[in-house]
């Protein structure tokens, strides 16, 4: 039986960051920029195992988690353009320069869930090693 889910499990921290626009100076389009922390919450990372697709991207050095946080106003605008930061773990570095050792970044791969139906938190499915 799967475990009903406490605040008490929430020991991690995460920042929810979103590309953003920045205007052409030549005039043109909008077009997307760098990273940027629009909220942080405590959350619980839960690693996946077992399965024979998680194992195959494990071997590539992925390992895809379920990261469950309290829903919230902030937390139900995120989706899939978004990335997770563990907030907890030295933060990355903007491009070009080298990433910072030991920066957990993690993708979003799927819209979020939740997991009770009653609204009381919300589990994003993110792999980390992927790049973006």
């Amino acid at each position: 039986m799967a475990k009903t889910p406490t605040s008490g499990l929430l020991r991690g921290r995460v920042h929810f960051q979103q590309r953003q626009v920045e205007p052409d100076p030549w005039g043109g389009p909008p077009r997307e920029g760098e990273f940027a922390t629009v909220f942080t919450c405590a959350a619980e990372f839960i690693a996946l195992r077992g399965s024979e697709t998680v194992i195959a991207n494990r071997l590539q050095g992925i390992q895809p988690y379920i990261v469950r946080v309290r829903q919230s106003a902030a937390s139900r605008q995120v989706d899939e353009t978004w990335r997770i930061v563990d907030a907890r773990a030295p933060q990355p570095t903007q491009p070009p320069d080298p990433p910072a050792n030991g920066a957990r970044v993690f993708a979003i791969k799927a819209p979020p869930t939740d997991p009770d139906q009653k609204r009381a938190w919300l589990d994003f499915l993110v792999e980390q090693g992927r790049l973006e």
